[in-house]
């Protein structure tokens, strides 16, 4: 049985690293979406990495009447776009930030197991 995740990435004040060890050969850049839409199904039977690209920046809008909010998002979006991966497929996270006020910001995974949104701390 195949399962797949779908993973939102949300910038947090945390870190989460996640590798699964060995490196799978095949190497591919993710097709990223945002909501409501979902990356399409994934066709191959192999694991492999997956690489994603995603920039911090902001953005300030007005949601009510004269009342203006400044919102974090990721690759110019909130909230932040959808990831599909294969159980067993490694994701190779590059993150940069576009943030002009210098705010440094890391990425969390809501959706990955673990202390966090990653996995479990290893020594």
């Amino acid at each position: 049985m195949t399962r797949e995740i779908l993973l939102s990435a949300t910038f947090l004040f945390c870190q989460a690293v996640a590798s699964s060890g060995a490196q799978p050969a095949k190497m591919e850049t993710a097709q990223l979406t945002l909501a409501p839409n979902v990356p399409p199904p994934i066709k191959r039977k192999e694991a492999a990495v997956v690489k994603v690209y995603l920039n911090a920046g902001y953005e300030t809008a007005e949601i009510a009447p004269k009342l203006r909010y400044v919102f974090w998002t990721c690759n110019g979006h909130t909230p932040s776009p959808f990831i599909r991966a294969r159980q067993g497929d490694t994701l190779q996270v590059e993150s940069s930030g576009s943030d002009g006020r210098g705010r440094s910001r890391n990425i969390d995974f809501p959706a990955v197991l673990g202390a966090g949104g990653g996995p479990s701390f290893r020594a």
